[in-house]
């Protein structure tokens, strides 16, 4: 796919801003030995001093890339599994990568980057589509002031050719209240598969025009969404490296089936995206301002918007694109508190559940993420206990692997259940262990299409290949007999990784 004419223009001002260093750019010829150098030196099974920023000697005792990946994914399953060891957890993995490796994985970012992001043709389908709805809406109630507005990653910049779009209508007339008076409008006007959804807590209707080949979501003066887009909108606008990050970890929670809020118990793509941008405002120093606390109106819906004025904020933290996405992986595999804190855009912090109220009933065992508008909505509570306990293994999975400098490709590799994997909770049959998983890592990947690169990562061996989903089969084989002596659960999002009790 060929680059943007932005980057094709200026790639150096592209490169700017600290999306990735320009010395970073390794010619190939030295690209085999360095990387080569910096894989012996990511193995997760020693307890060792964190790397600082500028670390690299590549002196350490050299080990195979066989031993070392062997080594690495059996302490980090064991410690995993076993709450007794956090504490070495903590310390067998590194706080930042090794420096060659960070930097080579942040043009692996862009180049993938680049390739999500949505093409021109889309653009101007989407406007197509809008423009059709609110002239079919307006020539059959004329004079009641309707208007329709893109909302969701189609209007906040996250967006690529393949998101879905979401529209919402406003109109100070109550004759649209009943979303079914839309279904049966879009009916008659050659709008296919018309779906209505009137008793969600946001009332839809979804159709499929085939004459842009969109698909799209309908809501009825659901004017809070309109705000959550344009409060994104505002912060991606602030740092080159909130737009390309925000998208990379989309893509790989669509790739690990991890962003489906309503069907799959796990979390909303809009709940993944107020989790990355807390993370960047608790970055030292901060990339991202805390739009809600610059406000002087007390408006619970009011947040700073003078992008211009904020410009240059982030300046002063020159992380790389790849040090942030492994420290975002490390922030929820280790570091975060899933007792006790709550991820809070509006404050730029981390909250308690105690504050909040929320340390009883369900929110206390739930993922906590504050709704930035409407606070006493927990964004988390999609996904419960078990899999919240599926989406730690999850980060701990990305986390290990970008710790013993493995591909951005082998961690975005698509989840695909083996057809054999039980669907729904099993007896136990006689305390024995469930069968491992099947490795998934043969699966065709689905759009968009990865080009083959090899910046940022060693050639995977096939070992290493393995751990892209056996590290759930050793996580399983690792949990203590004792503990099997129970009833097990499967995970909506993760059937084969149990919970005995």
């Amino acid at each position: 796919m060929p680059a943007s004419p932005f980057i094709a223009q200026n790639p150096d001002a592209y490169r700017s801003e600290h999306l990735i260093p320009q010395e970073s750019l390794i010619a190939p010829e030295e690209h085999s030995q360095k990387l080569n150098a910096t894989a012996m030196r990511c193995s997760t099974t020693n307890a060792s001093v964190a790397q600082s920023e500028d670390d690299n000697d590549n002196t350490s005792d050299s080990l195979s890339t066989e031993a070392l990946s062997a080594q690495s994914l059996d302490s980090f399953s064991m410690t995993s599994v076993d709450s007794s060891s956090e504490d070495h957890v903590v310390s067998s993995v590194p706080v930042t990568l090794d420096r060659i490796f960070r930097d080579n994985l942040s043009v692996e970012m862009l180049m993938l980057y680049e390739e999500l992001l949505p093409s021109r043709e889309s653009y101007e389908r989407r406007r197509q589509l809008i423009q059709k709805i609110e002239r079919l809406l307006n020539d059959e109630w004329p004079n009641r002031d309707i208007r329709v507005h893109l909302f969701g990653s189609s209007a906040n910049d996250l967006g690529t050719t393949h998101s879905d779009v979401d529209l919402c209508i406003t109109t100070p007339w109550n004759g649209l209240r009943n979303v079914r008076t839309l279904a049966r409008l879009f009916g008659r006007c050659g709008m296919q598969h018309v779906v209505c959804v009137p008793r969600a807590k946001v009332p839809i209707v979804r159709l499929f025009d085939p004459e842009t080949q969109l698909a799209c979501d309908i809501n009825v003066n659901n004017t809070l969404a309109l705000q959550n887009t344009k409060m994104i909108k505002t912060y991606v606008a602030l740092d080159s490296r909130v737009r390309p990050l925000i998208m990379l970890i989309k893509y790989w929670t669509k790739q690990r089936r991890l962003n489906d809020a309503a069907n799959g118990g796990t979390l909303s793509t809009y709940t993944w995206t107020c989790m990355v941008i807390n993370f960047l405002q608790m970055r030292e120093p901060p990339i991202l301002p805390v739009l809600h606390q610059l406000s002087g109106d007390k408006d619970d819906n009011s947040f700073f918007t003078d992008v211009d004025t904020l410009q240059g904020f982030g300046i002063a933290n020159e992380e790389s694109l790849g040090g942030l996405l492994y420290a975002f992986f490390r922030r929820y595999a280790i570091e975060f508190d899933y007792d006790e804190q709550v991820v809070s855009v509006r404050h730029g912090q981390y909250l308690s559940k105690e504050e909040k109220g929320w340390n009883t009933g369900r929110n206390k065992q739930s993922f906590c993420v504050e709704e930035p508008f409407n606070t006493t909505r927990n964004l988390g509570n999609s996904a419960d206990q078990e899999s919240v306990r599926g989406l730690v293994v999850e980060f701990q999975r990305a986390c290990f692997l970008l710790a013993n400098c493995t591909s951005l490709d082998l961690v975005c590799e698509p989840y695909v259940p083996s057809p054999n994997e039980p669907r729904s909770p099993l007896p136990p049959t006689s305390g024995a262990l469930p069968p491992p998983q099947p490795s998934a890592l043969n699966a065709t990947s689905p759009t968009p299409a990865r080009r083959i690169s090899n910046a940022g990562s060693r050639s995977v061996h096939p070992m290493d290949a393995s751990h892209g989903e056996n590290i759930f089969t050793t996580l399983k084989t690792h949990i203590p007999h004792t503990q099997a002596t129970g009833s097990y659960k499967c995970y909506g999002r993760f059937p084969s990784i149990f919970v005995f009790t």
